[in-house]
């Protein structure tokens, strides 16, 4: 059955309990007895819980924006491997816009709720390895930033050092993007040089930039000179870790800590090749 405007109104007053009890009786008699209306009815009772949402400014802008990214993702493409296509929910046609606008963010927000469910993937041992043993170096940063002076590590002549500086304290502040094009565009003095290196690849892995952050820390890895050459073996152990056929490199080089009694990072190497092996 297609109601008119009044059965509209009477559908909605008996959906929110709005109808007299002798009213509400006879009209859940004749919704009994008559297969359309029944479907009608449920129709608008899914169409009241989609307004409780759609009032909702902030939900709307979440579901719009929510399925753009479906689309972009595939999410209802055929041969899709989340979701074969979009949902066949019948939106009936008789609603006035306002209320059929409710019913499509209903069945958006049951899509988006379906697609996150089966989106999460499950991290595999790299990915929880590197999650679990990643923090960023904190300790040795201080102690360089006070010997970045005239009379520290370098002479004042030979070290940009006040740009070094302001890189380092970038990282301290989790500003690593400005950190990272800071140090990446100036060479300090070879004395020092390495640890601007150093910490422009830490910035980098913050952004999850494992690649070019690698790039930067396999020379420090390799040369017994630096004097954080453990560091950079940690690190460039967990940047593999978030590579693509990394974990075999990784494993080698947490052996090289974990076969060192003397080494800092001796007990974590030892752990996190347990997890791996």
């Amino acid at each position: 059955m297609n109601p008119d405007q009044n059965y509209q109104e009477k559908i909605i007053l008996y959906l929110q309990g709005k109808m007299s009890e002798a009213d509400s009786t006879a009209f859940e008699l004749q919704i009994n007895t008559d297969s359309e209306l029944k479907q009608e009815v449920e129709e608008y009772r899914v169409t009241l819980k989609g307004i409780e949402f759609w009032g909702n400014e902030q939900i709307k802008e979440i579901v719009g924006a929510s399925e753009k990214q479906l689309e972009s993702d595939g999410f209802f493409t055929t041969g899709s491997k989340l979701v074969k296509s979009k949902p066949n929910f019948r939106i009936p046609y008789n609603l006035n816009i306002w209320v059929r606008y409710a019913v499509a963010a209903s069945i958006a927000i049951l899509a988006i709720s379906l697609y996150f469910l089966f989106r999460t993937p499950v991290a595999n041992e790299t990915e929880m390895a590197f999650k679990q043993y990643y923090t960023p170096e904190s300790q040795k940063i201080n102690e360089l930033i006070s010997n970045l002076s005239p009379s520290g590590l370098a002479p004042a002549d030979s070290l940009d050092s006040d740009t070094l500086v302001r890189g380092l304290k970038l990282y301290q502040e989790k500003k690593c993007l400005e950190c990272s094009n800071l140090l990446a565009n100036y060479k300090a003095a070879d004395e020092v040089d390495d640890y601007r290196k150093f910490y422009l690849a830490l910035a980098l892995i913050e952004q999850n930039k494992f690649d070019e952050a690698s790039s930067f820390l396999i020379p420090l890895a390799d040369s017994d000179k630096f004097k954080m050459h453990e560091d950079a073996i940690w690190y460039l152990g967990l940047c593999y870790l978030s590579i693509k056929d990394g974990k075999a490199n990784a494993i080698n080089l947490f052996s090289q800590l974990a076969e060192n009694p003397q080494s800092a990072y001796n007990s974590q190497a030892n752990a996190i090749l347990n997890q791996l092996k």
